[in-house]
């Protein structure tokens, strides 16, 4: 964010997406860094920075939004690490903007943060959009110039505030235009693979190393776990109380009311767009994610391990025939997780999991589930990496044919009676 030095004048406020990193930012982060601090830091670090370098009027102020958090990692402490940096090396005119999630983000205004929301939801439901129609699309370099055309003329500009037509209007004008993209498959047979993990690299492209891309070469739809799932994730740690504090009446209503308002909107949103038939309607569901996970991982110990073992026992043989978990190197959440996946991806980690009791034995000629966990660091992945990719590909291939068979089976003696 950039404003003039006379705070007064907030009608020069603006603000700025920075676009995707490269090599040369994650350079410029290594060099004010210790090289040991994990992915996010060093690139926020570094786009920051160099940004900085670019910035055309020096007197004008200039934020870094950084969320905060509690805990030990990217949330509770780069924060305070970015602002050691600016003093170090006595930046003028810089600083570091924080909102916390122990108060569900508070600060920004209720019409901001709803349509801040709507803008996550609608990027998550655009991102599995854009990856049904990289592996069904007749005409793919078609279909994603008229994906970016809706992104860029119809919702960018109305989450601006700038459009003519009411929100309806144009989710169902946007609907209406997905619908009429050719297809050469039926999107209800695409494979899918669940990419879970920490929260930064899942979404970051650069971060990622092209793993999306490669797995949809190879025909697979790739379902990133949402950023919506983390906002969700701070309102259950407040009406839970996990967070140790204790927040007054007046702060639990304005949690579960909050609560209520984004559920009511992402029903909304992603209802609409479903009708488009390239995105299949699910609604975050933080209670179910982690019910499915409290057996292995307590709820107390906060952060995104039990969000990513949750999410993916909840979505393999699901929704997904394989399952990837990503994270920056050394991630300590992340680590927890995978030490717990590589133990309970099989069927009878499966039948642990409330409500799988029966429909595992279903799967018992499976041994075990297609899991594959990554560390990055920004650096191409080594050989090992990509023979283990290779080999997860196969397997995956392998598990999706035998749940379309049995789905085809259910299917039959459905009919039969």
């Amino acid at each position: 964010c950039d404003w003039s030095s006379d705070v007064c004048s907030s009608d020069l406020f603006t603000t700025h997406a920075l676009p995707v990193p490269d090599e040369d930012i994650l350079l410029e982060g290594k060099k004010k860094t210790l090289c040991k601090e994990c992915l996010p830091y060093t690139i926020t670090t570094g786009y920051f920075l160099s940004y900085l370098k670019t910035k055309k009027d020096p007197s004008k102020i200039t934020l870094l939004f950084m969320p905060t958090g509690e805990g030990p990692c990217r949330l509770g402490q780069y924060c305070k690490a970015l602002e050691q940096v600016i003093i170090k090396n006595k930046i003028s005119n810089a600083a570091v903007f924080s909102l916390t999630d122990e108060n569900g983000y508070s600060g920004l205004g209720n019409k901001l943060l709803i349509r801040a929301w709507q803008g996550v939801v609608l990027a998550d439901v655009f991102n599995e959009i854009r990856s049904m129609l990289v592996v069904t699309a007749e005409n793919k370099q078609t279909a994603m110039k008229e994906l970016e055309d809706i992104w860029q003329k119809e919702l960018l500009v109305y989450l601006e505030g700038k459009h003519p037509l009411s929100f309806r209007t144009m989710l169902k004008n946007v609907s209406s235009r997905l619908s009429r993209i050719q297809l050469r498959k039926d999107p209800s047979t695409v494979p899918i693979i669940s990419l879970v993990g920490e929260i930064f690299v899942r979404q970051e492209e650069f971060s990622r190393n092209n793993i999306v891309d490669d797995l949809e070469s190879h025909g697979f739809m790739v379902k990133v776990a949402p950023s919506g799932e983390y906002l969700c994730y701070s309102n259950y740690i407040i009406n839970k109380k996990l967070d140790g504090l204790n927040p007054s009446l007046k702060e639990r209503i304005k949690t579960r009311i909050t609560t209520q308002i984004q559920k009511w909107w992402e029903k909304y949103i992603k209802s609409i767009l479903a009708q488009s038939g390239l995105y299949r309607f699910e609604m975050i569901n933080i209670n179910k994610t982690i019910k499915t996970a409290q057996h292995l991982i307590n709820e107390e110990l906060i952060g995104e391990g039990i969000l990513t073992v949750g999410l993916a026992l909840r979505e393999i043989l699901n929704d997904s025939c394989g399952v990837i978990s990503i994270a920056p190197f050394g991630c300590m959440p992340s680590r927890i997780a995978e030490a717990i996946l590589r133990k309970e991806m099989n069927v009878i980690g499966k039948r642990r999991i409330p409500g799988w009791e029966q429909k595992a034995s279903e799967f018992k000629d499976i041994d075990t589930l297609p899991y594959l966990s990554l560390e990055t660091d920004g650096n191409p992945y080594p050989q090992m990496t990509e023979a283990n990719l290779e080999a997860f590909i196969l397997q995956a291939k392998r598990t999706h044919q035998k749940i379309t068979a049995l789905k085809d089976r259910r299917y039959e003696n459905k009919h039969k009676q």
